[in-house]
């Protein structure tokens, strides 16, 4: 992947951090789909831009509007970037603080996220980037 694909996708959690959700969905293909690991209680995958959108939205509202993710490692595969994301929280209703790694791992063409899978830990989110874990 090109360095301009890496800053596209910390740009994506900067947006979303600083609660800019237009300039996310402004990133997202049309086609985009997002296939999210069977550890998440909402596994499965969405396709297309809507959907997808929906999906991060309805997961976001969970928390409270101090939700931050902060990128611990982004690490540049062959046809892929790898992320992991400590996403730090407070539940809307439950109060609960969440304090998790996530993992991430994104395709790029023409400018635009084609692709995101969220696996189940570190190394898996390397090996589908194409990187050893």
């Amino acid at each position: 992947m090109s360095s301009e694909d890496v800053l596209l996708v910390r740009g994506l959690f900067e947006a979303t951090n600083r609660r800019d959700f237009p300039a996310v969905m402004a990133k997202y293909a049309p086609d985009i789909e997002l296939l999210v690991g069977s550890g998440y209680p909402t596994a499965g995958t969405y396709r297309g831009s809507e959907a997808v959108g929906r999906f991060f939205a309805d997961w976001l509202r969970t928390f409270d509007a101090g939700f931050h993710f902060e990128l611990t490692e982004v690490a540049d595969g062959p046809d892929a970037i790898a992320v992991v994301a400590r996403h730090r929280a407070t539940g809307t209703r439950s109060g609960i603080t969440l304090d998790a790694e996530m993992f991430y791992v994104y395709w790029i063409r023409d400018g635009l996220v084609v692709r995101v899978e969220m696996p189940n830990s570190r190394d898996a989110a390397m090996r589908t980037a194409g990187l050893p874990p």
